[in-house]
């Protein structure tokens, strides 16, 4: 990326051609936004695909934002008193994904730590527990790669996950029960009780990692132990097709990119289904399992 925006990652020299340029341009955004003709009483996220193939987002009062229709610029504006840390939060995820799938790529909704050197995923819907149990393994001295928003590139037949930003997503009580380290944090948004915890460095990988397993968490909240079970072929398909990051966004040709990409992934890649006790105080014991299971 090339960035007129300051966000949280490391700065790399001598990059002349970026995939995405980043902007914040408050006349360029209304302009489009007067083009997707979304009401300003609206109350609710708004997503518009523009004749031209531009895409509109909209979180109301809060930011808009505009993808060019080959990906390769994005363009923001504030629309009320979020942080930074927010507008940089939904501009990296939400909207980056947009970008990513205009240039063909189609990221997974997963949380990954490196352990060992290793990328270990936690895939599951929002509110499931993916970054509860990674704030458990920071907590235990591993790092994170990234959170939500997974990038994974197949081209040499292994999985290569990319980092994100040193940032964490968490409720109050799971930050305070489960992560334990010191770190400064923002409100996600006026609506959510979730907040955006910056990472230290030492917590935080930045380079680019082999994936050596993807756990999908199960919603077993009764169960008092833990269990792995491998999933092959379609049930391994279906397992990354629920994890997608990206839902809303629906040209004709995406369909075809979705399937190719999750066939690559679930070739390259294990893919375990995961049953473990809703716990704090067994956190410790959870983790240890996992990574017993990733290297075993």
């Amino acid at each position: 990326m090339r960035s007129a925006l300051e966000l949280p990652c490391r700065e790399v020299e001598g990059s002349p051609c970026p995939d995405v340029v980043l902007l914040e341009d408050e006349g360029a955004v209304a302009e489009v936004a007067r083009s997707a003709a979304v009401p300003a009483s609206s109350s609710s996220f708004s997503f518009r695909s523009l004749e031209d193939g531009t895409q509109y987002l909209r979180w109301p009062r809060s930011f808009d934002f505009v993808v060019s229709g080959d990906g390769t610029k994005i363009i923001g504006r504030h629309l009320g008193p979020e942080s930074s840390e927010a507008f940089q939060t939904y501009l990296l995820s939400q909207v980056m994904s947009i970008a990513l799938l205009l240039q063909g790529v189609d990221p997974l909704h997963a949380t990954v730590v490196v352990v060992e050197g290793k990328g270990i995923c936690f895939a599951a819907p929002p509110g499931s527990g993916k970054s509860t149990i990674a704030s458990a393994f920071l907590r235990a001295g591993h790092r994170l790669l990234t959170d939500d928003l997974l990038v994974v590139d197949v081209g040499t037949g292994r999985a290569i996950g990319q980092p994100g930003i040193p940032r964490i997503k968490l409720f109050a009580d799971s930050a305070a029960r489960a992560l334990q380290v010191e770190s400064v944090f923002e409100p996600m948004n006026r609506y959510s009780s979730k907040a955006i915890y910056r990472l230290p460095v030492d917590l935080f990988h930045s380079e680019p990692v082999e994936l050596a397993a993807m756990f999908v968490l199960g919603n077993d909240s009764g169960s008092d132990g833990i269990g792995f079970q491998r999933t092959l072929g379609m049930g391994a398909f279906l397992a990354l097709a629920e994890n997608t990051f990206n839902t809303m966004y629906r040209p004709p040709n995406r369909l075809g990119q979705h399937l190719k990409s999750l066939a690559a992934i679930t070739t390259a890649l294990p893919i375990i289904h995961t049953t473990y006790p809703r716990d704090y105080a067994l956190l410790p014991k959870v983790v240890d399992a996992f990574v017993q299971r990733t290297f075993e």
